[in-house]
């Protein structure tokens, strides 16, 4: 079998020298206007890129600050206990567990005897 290789019938070259904040575009001749268009769009689109790595974006939280208190585990003591503690009445007792394992940063409910975690404050 002949391998062959084919050749594009048009060669386009871009040679992109500078890329300001005027948006100014060097290119070679032999380009269409669309080809300069779409030259000038991909520059745009780098330097977006560019600007979005460098430029960090806002943090938005999704509730004001909480104020906590630290407790050191007792025997005993249960990550659900201390979810019962500032779970409002009717509340959902699971959530409150959940909020404790995100703020704690724990993998599971189960607790250490000394170890330390935070609460919010009611």
């Amino acid at each position: 079998m002949m391998s062959r290789t084919m050749e594009p019938k048009t060669a386009v070259k871009i040679d992109v020298r500078s890329c300001g904040d005027d948006g100014v575009v060097s290119v070679r001749h032999g380009m269409s206007v669309a080809e300069k268009a779409l030259a000038m769009l991909l520059c745009a689109m780098m330097a977006w890129t560019l600007c979005s790595w460098i430029v960090p974006g806002r943090a938005d939280s999704a509730s004001a600050p909480t104020e906590v208190t630290s407790y050191t585990v007792r025997p005993g003591d249960t990550l659900w206990s201390y979810a019962e503690m500032i779970t409002p009445a009717g509340g959902d007792v699971s959530r409150s567990v959940a909020l404790l394992q995100s703020m704690n940063d724990l993998d599971s409910s189960t607790l250490e005897v000394g170890q330390r975690i935070i609460v919010p404050v009611e």
